[in-house]
């Protein structure tokens, strides 16, 4: 055998050792790589997954829907505030009486009856108010016309009476109606009774600038649909501030309010 047949031979040999180490390279990296799983597999855990979601999404709590907004809050809060408006308008008016004659009026009117202490009419007795005087007949009756307004003097004279100076508040309108007690003697008695009267005319303002304050916070909120509590008490006040405004504009709004009471937060 020649030397190049030889060496033919070994070649030969040497490649088919070779291909066995091939195959078992491939073996090995095959056992080495980890194995996924099968694609039908693959496609029931993708459907279990979006399942999952689903019922995930539908036990999640929503929120809650907003409340559909009317406009009926807001015609509650003007009523209030035209309530409010007049309630301060009275107690303007109030607080302003005792001495303005625009507001009591320029002429007044005053009637009623001079008795003595024994409970007696007094006949022909003199009342005066100002320059403006009367006379009370047999039954101690007088009825004076035409008189000044605001606070002003009565005088009641009559002899063998002790003279009364008699303070009040005088307004226009109606005639007021007074009764007059004379003690017998000479001199000159003082009563005073415009005090009271104006007092009570400061109160009544004052009460009355509350309630009109009260309300008109009412209006503030019911326009914002905040605090349903105090729309309500506004609305109330309003009811009891002024009659018969307050009960027909105020009344109206609490019945606005309350069919509006879900839109409130």
């Amino acid at each position: 055998m020649s030397g190049r047949e030889k060496a033919l031979s070994e070649r030969k040999v040497g490649g088919a050792r070779s291909e066995p180490c091939l195959e078992h390279e491939e073996d090995v990296k095959e056992k080495e790589m980890p194995a996924g799983p099968p694609v039908s597999e693959r496609k029931i855990a993708s459907r279990h997954s979006r399942h999952g979601k689903e019922l995930l999404a539908s036990h999640t709590p929503s929120r809650p829907a907003p409340p559909s907004r009317s406009i009926k809050p807001m015609i509650a809060a003007v009523l209030l505030i035209v309530t409010a408006g007049a309630g301060l308008w009275n107690s303007g008016i109030l607080v302003a009486a005792p001495m303005s004659p625009w507001v009591t009026g320029d002429i007044g009117r005053i009637q009623g009856y001079v008795n003595s202490a024994s409970k007696e009419p007094v006949p022909n007795a003199t009342i005066a108010v100002g320059l403006v005087d009367g006379t009370s007949n047999d039954t101690g009756w007088f009825d004076v016309d035409r008189v000044g307004t605001g606070r002003q003097v009565i005088v009641v004279d009559a002899p063998g009476y002790r003279q009364l100076r008699f303070i009040t508040m005088i307004s226009g309108g109606n005639p007021l109606q007074y009764r007059f007690v004379l003690n017998p003697g000479n001199g000159t008695e003082t009563v005073d009774d415009s005090g009271t009267q104006i007092n009570t005319f400061y109160l009544c303002g004052g009460i009355s600038l509350i309630f009109a304050g009260i309300t008109l916070a009412g209006a503030l909120f019911a326009a914002q649909r905040r605090k349903f509590a105090v729309a309500a008490a506004g609305a109330i006040m309003g009811i009891a501030l002024i009659f018969p405004i307050g009960m027909l504009t105020s009344g109206a709004a609490l019945v606005l309010l309350l069919f509006s009471r879900g839109e409130f937060r």
